[in-house]
C-alpha cells in the first residue's frame, strides 16, 4: 500500500476520539505522510509551513481512525 505524502491539517471541527472522552470542540487533526500525528484542541497544534494542505471541517464531526 502506498501512503500519502506531505502534511494536511483539518481544523474547525468537533473531535470524537473513540475513547469515551467528551467531544473536543474547536479541534484539529494533523496528518503527516498518511498517519495521524496529532488529534486534539486546535491550541495544541504546532506551527506548520505554508506548503501544508488545509481543510476546514466547517463545524462537522471528525472521527480519525474510524474504520
Amino acid at each position: 500500500m502506498k501512503a500519502a505524502r506531505g502534511t494536511t491539517v483539518v481544523r474547525n471541527g468537533q473531535l470524537i476520539d473513540g475513547t469515551g472522552a467528551p467531544p473536543v470542540r474547536d479541534a484539529a487533526l494533523v496528518i503527516q505522510d498518511g498517519r495521524i500525528a496529532y488529534a486534539g484542541p486546535v491550541a495544541g497544534v504546532q506551527p506548520v509551513g505554508p506548503e501544508v494542505q488545509r481543510i476546514d471541517a466547517r463545524g462537522g464531526t471528525m472521527m480519525p481512525g474510524l474504520v
